[in-house]
Parts: C-alpha cells; structure tokens; sequence
C-alpha cells in the first residue's frame, strides 16, 4: 500500500491549518516522527545482514615518529580502520585519508623507517544501514551472539590486538538523526563472516514533496493528527492545539495494533471539516 507524500500529507493538513507553508508542514510532521521513533512499533522491527572485511597485506611508506604513512592504493574506505606496520607491534587507528596518498594515525608510528614495509589493515569498523535505529542483536548461525560493549572504547584499544572472530561490538552513535550508525568489532575480523542484526528501523522523514513517510498507510491517521497538532501549536491556538494532542496521543495507541486497519480512524480524520474546534472531528473508534 502507499505511504503519504509529502504533497498528499500538506493537503490534508491545510484542511485545519490552511495557512501553513508546506515546508512548515514537512517540519511539523518531521517533530511527530522523530517522537515516534523513540518507541518500537511491530512495523519498526527489522533484520539486515552484513558481511566482514577480511585484513589485507599491503606494502607501505613508514617513518618512524611520524603520524603519515604513504600508500598508493589509500582510498576512502580505509578511514577509521586500524593498520598494524612491521618493526611495530601497535594497531593504529588511521584517522584520515588522502585518496591515492596515503593515511594519518592516530599515534606517531613507533617502528623504523621504512620505505617498503609490510603492513596489515583490518577492519573492526562496519557502517550500518541508515534506516537501522537500534541494535537489539547481532549473531552468524551457530555462534553466540556477539556482546555489546556498554562504555566506551577506552583510549589504546587498538594495541596489541590479533585479528579473529569478533566477539564484542561497539555501537558508534550516529552525528544526527539521519545519519547511519556503525559499530566496532571487537576484535578485529580475521575473515570474511555474515552477520544478522535484528533490531528496530527508523521512521523515514520527509524530504520534497514526493518523498514518503515510513509510517503504513493504515497508520497514516496518526502523523496527520500529530502533525496538525504541532501546526496548531506554532501557532498559539490553545483550545484546538489541546484538542489535536489528545487526538494524537490516543491514536499513538494504535501503532502497537497489528491486525486489520483501522478504516473508520482513516475516513474520519481525512473527511473536510470547518476550522473551529466546535466542528473538529469526533474521535473514532476502530473497527
């Protein structure tokens, strides 16, 4: 079934607060869905599987006590990775790229100089998917499920390390809500191996007029009512904002129904009404 456009959502909207720009409405119903992401609904849980990076050998342009390192082959995807250089038994983080240069660390290199050296870059950092909002498990068939480091990766936790299955994870939160996420695997991958994450996707925001809610169409009632009542608010309209908060916070109810839709709920809201309280719509009630 299709999920309200922005364009179809504002065109509803305005049949209550018909003065609002659609971007003051992609704003509003953007407040609702990132209250709605703080709770897990049945249509939140997801499943996604990724696949680890196994080390690879490369040859490297070290100088000892400097933090640079050339290499030819440097590319966007070595950021963040950890490299460990012969004459060295340290992991470093490499904190910076230039593509086709070489890598910055997080630590003057210890070792000697070497214009050839032999290096391994492993790959404990594994970017997620930007609709996964929270991790709930990670695991491959078989194994026990990998265990969540609570605090932070204490600084140095890169030394010393031998590359082999993972055990722990690290979860790295996201800059904003919008980004994906990533974890750390602890220790650092020694292969290739599949992974399944369970867990709890985000609610897609608005974004143009022709981009999509993640809210299903049967819910749809719900970001209408939310979002009327944050116009509504802006706009200082007490009696009618108070009326379309309590709209919203019982129709919230319903994200946890998961049988049939609640077409009753859906017909009502959509139907025009005038714009004074006294000639809101009733609440309904589900069929």
């Amino acid at each position: 079934m299709a999920r309200l456009t922005r364009s179809e959502l504002a065109t509803q909207v305005k049949a209550w607060v018909p003065d609002k720009q659609d971007i003051q409405i992609e704003a509003a119903a953007n407040f609702i869905i990132r209250d709605l992401n703080s709770d897990k609904y049945p249509f939140t849980k997801g499943r996604v599987m990724f696949t680890t990076t196994a080390p690879e050998e490369v040859v490297v342009d070290a100088t000892g006590g400097s933090l640079s390192v050339l290499y030819a082959s440097a590319a966007a995807g070595h950021l963040n990775q950890i490299i460990q250089i012969e004459s060295s038994d340290t992991w470093y983080e490499i904190v910076a790229v230039e593509v086709g240069v070489g890598f910055t660390l997080d630590a003057e290199f210890e070792g000697d100089t070497d214009a050839a050296a032999t290096a391994t870059i492993a790959y404990p950092r594994v970017q997620l998917p930007a609709d996964l909002l929270e991790i709930e498990d990670i695991s491959r068939p078989g194994k026990t499920p990998l265990i969540r480091v609570e605090d932070e990766i204490p600084s140095g936790y890169t030394e010393n390390y031998s590359v082999r299955e993972p055990t722990h994870y690290y979860e790295v939160d996201a800059e904003n809500d919008s980004d994906s996420g990533e974890i750390f695997l602890l220790p650092p991958p020694d292969d290739r191996h599949t992974y399944l994450i369970t867990g709890k996707k985000r609610i897609a925001r608005f974004s143009g007029d022709s981009s999509r809610s993640g809210i299903p169409e049967k819910f749809e009632h719900v970001l209408i009512a939310g979002t009327v009542f944050v116009c509504l608010d802006q706009e200082d309209g007490a009696q009618q904002s108070a009326f379309w908060a309590s709209l919203y916070r019982d129709y919230k109810k319903d994200l946890k129904h998961t049988g049939p839709a609640f077409t009753g709920v859906i017909q009502r809201i959509r139907r025009p009404v005038g714009h004074s309280y006294v000639n809101q719509p009733e609440i309904a009630t589900p069929l």
